[in-house]
């Protein structure tokens, strides 16, 4: 394995720990080569790749490039000689410090230090020495903040002022030295060097009245600016606030604030979303560097610097009056959170119409900020983690905002719950990062040149049904599982999908319950009259129906078209309805009375049904003005804990008999009156005749049994 890097403290020290790392993990390390540190990336990409392809047994190596510089300028240029790594070597492979930075346009897996060399298999190789390298890399990138690491920061100081003196040499040292501590100690011990503020000359002190500086840094020093802007910020007592406004020599502009705290918005992400218009339009968007540190080049044959430095001025002076704005994540924690959100949108896509190989919804790690702002009702500065959602047609776009928006809120929610995760992940030893708490989704519409169209394709989208039907094949149904052979039964070949992102059911255990329950009532014959409230998947209409019991089944949200329910089958009665309204005490849509009533309600609307009467009847009191027996499906038994209330519910709604079965992990509830006196012998017949159906159907041995028996 041969590991090449910038020769830079961040990539240079994440370098030496993972060929410190690997050569202990007895894996074969041909060397770890710094580049000299005044090489440009245009250089690399050029004589420096043609120098790696000429080295001798290449083909049969590994290659590692450590935060080796993308060339942003030509990327099509940088990517064929990626391409041309990756065919000459065995295996190529990329750390980035910066990324996502210009490698966002290689297509390639970037990995990031220390998050990869941490967590990865590794990490459990480290010891504690290099451990502080590896904080002392993510200070140096200025990844994190630094005001209360000021040794750290005086450390890495030092330690890049030892591998200054002779950078092979010292490089060397610290990769294959088993004295690590004893290295670093003496790093340490190099003499202060003098200030370097001198090679700044500030060209107009206006400070005190504008927050920011402007100063043109000696050509000798333009390729190694930061140590003389650090020196004259110190010298100068400068505010962490304050923008300095650099020239470095004819072709460069640097715009920085020296913010080791993190505390005010950082200078790209402001100059990105707020005032790209304040930049000299000729340059504008092409701008480089890190969050505090945007760089610009300038033709001097083209654009004379007085023309360019009003311009430049009036922008850093915006930059600093500036107090809310964004901070990009530190690249690691970006990946794993942008990760996280694409899964998230995958999770609810149930067909992968949205997120599959050419997404339509997507979000980009290179794009999440947190947001630095002044809550409106506290007064207190709050942070907001932000992850925009790229929406690229009409139709995606209605899928996340049809039904009140049920998609995007449902995406936030599960990405909050990850965000929460994320916040207990350990990262002490990494200078105390902490993950902010409070999270919002920005979707951002990529409309085509034809907008009136978009909106009226948008208009359209939104229109379509909550609920369809989608195709119960093997994507989401094993034929061989339980749903799969009641399907077969049942002879349905959908199944209802709510707003593309899950499925209604269908409850197997709630539809045989009542067929049992139907088939006890008439003594093994056909001809129950069965009111079927909260139909959802249909299941049950269509296997009661097939068996000749008279079904009326009841949804407010499904049709009878989603769920293939008709007469031509021979199936019940559809009504789409609310269940409430069907059985009004005032006007009921149907007044009849049923010998049996199930209910297969929503998970979070059970004790609503129990309990929401207030001043009119509940639900299940109004369930008992119409039948003596009920089942209902109260949920998986993972919910047993609510079985009580649930139980105290029905006896006080007029349901004095219950008894409650466990069909695998489903539980069931059946319930009489205090007009069925028979209820015990009932309940023992039907649970039989239960066990029967499930016989008779080949549908398998499923463990059913009794879990419940109050009296």
């Amino acid at each position: 394995m041969l590991i090449v890097h910038d020769g830079r403290l961040p990539g240079g020290l994440g370098a030496t720990v993972l060929g410190r790392l690997i050569r202990r993990s007895g894996q074969p390390l041909r060397a770890v080569h710094a580049l000299n540190r005044e090489q440009n990336a245009f250089s690399f990409w050029t004589k420096g790749v043609e120098n790696l392809l000429a080295l001798p047994d290449a083909k049969s190596a590994k290659l590692v490039l450590f935060d080796i510089t993308y060339y942003d300028v030509d990327s099509d240029f940088c990517n064929n000689a990626l391409d041309r790594l990756d065919g000459g070597f065995a295996e190529l492979e990329v750390w980035s410090n910066r990324w996502p930075g210009g490698y966002v346009h290689s297509n390639r897996q970037v990995r990031i230090p220390p998050d990869d060399i941490v967590y990865a298999h590794l990490g459990r190789y480290l010891n504690t020495d290099e451990k502080q390298l590896l904080r002392y890399a993510l200070v140096a990138a200025e990844v994190i903040p630094t005001a209360h690491l000021f040794e750290d920061g005086q450390h890495a100081k030092a330690l890049e002022a030892w591998i200054a003196e002779d950078p092979s040499t010292r490089w060397h040292q610290l990769l294959e030295t088993n004295d690590l501590a004893g290295t670093l100690v003496e790093s340490r011990e190099k003499p202060s060097s003098p200030s370097r503020a001198r090679e700044a000359t500030v060209h107009d002190d206006s400070l005190v009245d504008k927050g920011f500086l402007d100063i043109e840094i000696t050509p000798q020093a333009a390729h190694s600016e930061l140590p003389v802007i650090d020196a004259l910020c110190r010298e100068r007592n400068i505010p962490r606030s304050a923008i300095i406004l650099a020239w470095l020599g004819p072709e460069r502009v640097l715009l920085i604030r020296r913010d080791t705290s993190f505390e005010y918005p950082a200078v790209r992400w402001q100059i990105e979303n707020r005032y790209a218009d304040l930049v000299p339009e000729p340059i504008r968007g092409r701008h480089y560097g890190p969050q505090d540190a945007v760089y610009y080049r300038v033709d001097p044959t083209k654009y004379e610097r007085s023309q360019l430095r009003p311009h430049f001025r009036n922008l850093a002076n915006q930059l600093a009056i500036a107090q809310s704005g964004g901070r990009y994540l530190p690249a690691g924690l970006a990946r794993d959170i942008a990760q996280i959100a694409n899964l998230v949108l995958r999770s609810i896509d149930l067909t992968g119409e949205y997120t599959d190989m050419t997404p339509s919804i997507e979000v980009a790690a290179q794009d999440l900020y947190i947001l630095l702002h002044q809550s409106s009702r506290t007064g207190q500065w709050r942070q907001t983690l932000t992850i925009p959602i790229h929406v690229r047609d009409a139709s995606a776009t209605a899928f996340l905002y049809r039904d009140n928006g049920y998609n995007l809120q449902k995406a936030e929610r599960l990405m909050e719950g990850a965000l929460i995760g994320l916040a207990q992940r350990q990262l002490d030893w990494l200078g105390g990062a902490k993950q902010p708490g409070r999270l919002r989704i920005d979707v951002r519409h990529e409309v085509p040149d034809s907008r009136l169209e978009f909106t009226r394709d948008v208009q359209s989208a939104l229109q379509k049904p909550r609920m369809s039907p989608i195709s119960a094949d093997t994507k989401y149904v094993s034929p061989e599982s339980l749903i799969g052979r009641f399907l077969d039964l049942c002879d349905m070949r959908k199944l209802v999908c709510y707003n593309e992102s899950e499925t209604i059911g269908p409850s197997v255990a709630h539809a045989l319950t009542l067929l049992a329950a139907a088939r006890t009532v008439q003594d093994g014959k056909a001809g129950a009259r069965v009111l079927d409230l909260f139909s959802g998947s249909g299941v049950a209409n269509r296997l009661l129906s097939r068996f000749g019991h008279q079904v009326t089944s009841v949804d407010k949200y499904v049709s009878a078209a989603s769920v293939e329910v008709s007469s031509e089958h021979g199936d019940g009665l559809w009504l789409r309805a609310d269940a409430r309204r069907v059985l009004d005490d005032k006007e009921p849509i149907i007044e009849q009375t049923f010998d049996i009533i199930g209910l297969d309600p929503p998970h979070a609307e059970l004790l609503e049904l129990l309990f929401g009467g207030s001043e009119r009847d509940s639900l299940v009191e109004l369930c008992a003005k119409r039948a003596d027996l009920m089942v209902m499906y109260q949920g998986h038994s993972t919910q047993l804990g609510r079985l009580g209330l649930v139980y105290e519910g029905l006896v006080a709604a007029g349901w004095i008999h219950v008894r409650i079965l466990q069909v695998e992990e489903e539980i069931i509830v059946i319930a009489g009156s205090r007009n069925k006196a028979d209820f015990r012998e009932f309940y023992e017949r039907a649970f039989t005749s239960l066990k029967t159906i499930v016989q008779e159907n080949r549908l398998g041995e499923l463990d059913i049994r009794t879990i419940f028996k109050p009296e």
